[in-house]
């Protein structure tokens, strides 16, 4: 069927509508990842000047909070246990960099370090793209852990220990908008 005539006078205009495809799909992934960029960058600028708030365990910094951005109705009231709790994350691993020049310790972000919390290893994440994308970096996270699909806000019920420690003291302390980054140790993480 492949050299019939049919298939041989019709081919031209069909590769031409894939390759046209194909561009429009490469096209939407660079736009993603440029996107994706920029956000990184200005996440990255916000969180070098944003103030920590540790939220438990006074010197121990078992959960810290930095506000990237604020919530939009700031008069909201915090949730309770009982709420449902609708947000996007993205599980990052401690920097190796970090780590080993002694800007983030194993458990905790030093006061005054560089933000470097965006540049390690991506774990989880509910903002991947239909394309697979998780980072600026084009790392494919194609493996996912959480119940929820890909590109999809998670779910919880805040309070009830269905997700991390962490989580339910950190996301207690925020309203609806707000977008922070929580550090979290071992003990009240995974």
């Amino acid at each position: 069927k492949k050299h019939s005539t049919s298939v041989r006078t019709a081919w031209a205009p069909i590769k031409a509508a894939v390759d046209a495809d194909n561009a429009r799909i490469v096209a939407q992934r660079t736009a993603v990842a440029e996107l994706q960029r920029a956000e990184e960058m200005r996440l990255r600028a916000v969180s070098s000047t944003a103030k920590e708030e540790v939220l438990c365990c006074g010197p121990e910094r078992h959960v810290v909070k930095k506000v990237l951005r604020p919530p939009t109705i700031a008069e909201a009231p915090l949730p309770r246990n009982g709420a449902h709790i609708i947000a996007h994350y993205t599980g990052r691993l401690a920097s190796t960099q970090a780590k080993t020049s002694g800007m983030l310790s194993e458990e905790q972000n030093v006061e005054g370090s560089l933000p470097l919390e965006f540049d390690g290893e991506v774990f989880d994440s509910s903002r991947k793209t239909p394309f697979g994308e998780v980072t600026s970096e084009g790392r494919d996270s194609s493996v996912r852990y959480g119940s929820e699909p890909a590109g999809n806000p998670f779910h919880f019920v805040l309070g009830r220990q269905d997700v991390i420690r962490g989580w339910d003291i950190g996301f207690a302390t925020m309203r609806p908008g707000e977008r922070a980054l929580l550090t979290i140790s071992p003990e009240y993480g995974y």
